[in-house]
């Protein structure tokens, strides 16, 4: 097993973060021009190639700048989950907010069917505790050898370019990834066998995800793609002032196995969904210039009090703090 580490230290620069080489692409580099001295980052990253191919990225940071990083990832299925704080990145140019609070929206996995871009936005100030696994294709390939029921509904999903799912680990898996941070002074070898422990009881529930609906924990593939559409709907905006009713009409469905099924794939209600689709495009309406009053409105608050609140829990900064 191979680990590497960011940097010997609580500060993190430029020039550590351009000669990363983790084994999960290309290094990072800024988008921006920066010293290499400059400290870009508080904190400590790690990323760890367990057996059979797993890698496993553990970061614990505070961005010190305001900036955008980049670089070139190797395909695989990445499973990215934000413990405490927030976060945003995107892959191939599909952008993610994930934050902890709440946690319905924390996690999400996405296949890279081929090598893309990876971006990650830096804000001064914001701390993330964040874990990401990824299974290469190697890793799939091997999978597919053992005959597993799940390596067909994987496969599609493995093999269209940025499908994704929102979705968390159990809650049990997520009191043993909180655990990795805390391994410090802990035998090495006792460490890296609860890396180990950890990495695949995610990847297991990762492969669950795609079992036949006799063996699903959880949901079949098939309600899988119902819900993927419902998003899809609800993303587009047709979903604007209709009722429930309506909108499990639209899916031909009804409305309670719609909300049953939108929670377990989605982790949140639909419509609490949509009340965040609405805080993001408040959060882009602040990034070009609108106050918080008119971002508060197009969310839908008729209080910036209320709005400052809920933009906080999912975003993890103040309404005021994102037009600066």
């Amino acid at each position: 097993m191979v680990s590497t580490l960011a940097a010997p230290g609580p500060l993190i620069t430029c020039d550590h973060m351009m000669r990363r080489d983790t084994g999960l692409g290309t290094a990072p580099r800024f988008v921006q021009a920066f010293s290499p001295g400059l400290p870009v980052l508080r904190g400590r990253m790690e990323t760890h190639e367990l057996c059979g191919g797993l890698l496993l990225h553990l970061a614990d940071v505070e961005d010190l700048i305001d900036g955008v990083s980049e670089n070139l990832l190797t395909p695989g299925l990445k499973l990215t989950m934000v413990l405490s704080g927030a976060t945003e990145l995107s892959y191939g140019g599909k952008a993610f907010h994930l934050a902890a609070a709440g946690q319905e929206r924390a996690g999400v996995l996405i296949s890279l069917a081929r090598s893309d871009q990876f971006r990650r936005r830096w804000q001064a100030g914001r701390r993330e505790i964040k874990c990401v696994l990824t299974l290469p294709a190697a890793w799939l390939e091997r999978m597919a050898q053992q005959g597993s029921e799940c390596w067909d509904a994987m496969q599609r999903f493995s093999a269209a370019h940025l499908s994704e799912l929102r979705w968390l680990p159990s809650a049990a898996a997520q009191t043993a990834l909180r655990r990795l941070f805390e391994l410090q002074g802990v035998d090495p070898l006792v460490a890296a066998l609860q890396r180990e422990q950890v990495a695949v009881q995610l990847a297991a529930e990762i492969v669950q995800l795609f079992s036949p609906p006799r063996a699903c924990v959880g949901t079949s593939v098939r309600v899988h793609q119902r819900m993927l559409q419902a998003k899809d709907f609800l993303d587009s905006g047709a979903a604007e002032g209709l009722g429930l009713d309506d909108i499990a009409r639209q899916m031909a469905t009804n409305p309670v196995d719609l909300q049953r099924h939108f929670r377990q794939v989605w982790g949140t209600t639909v419509f609490a969904y949509l009340r965040e689709r609405k805080l993001v495009q408040a959060r882009i309406a602040l990034e070009d210039g609108a106050s918080v009053m008119m971002a508060a409105e197009l969310a839908g608050y008729g209080s910036a009090a209320s709005f400052a609140t809920a933009f906080k829990r999912l975003f993890g900064v103040t309404p005021s703090s994102v037009g600066r």
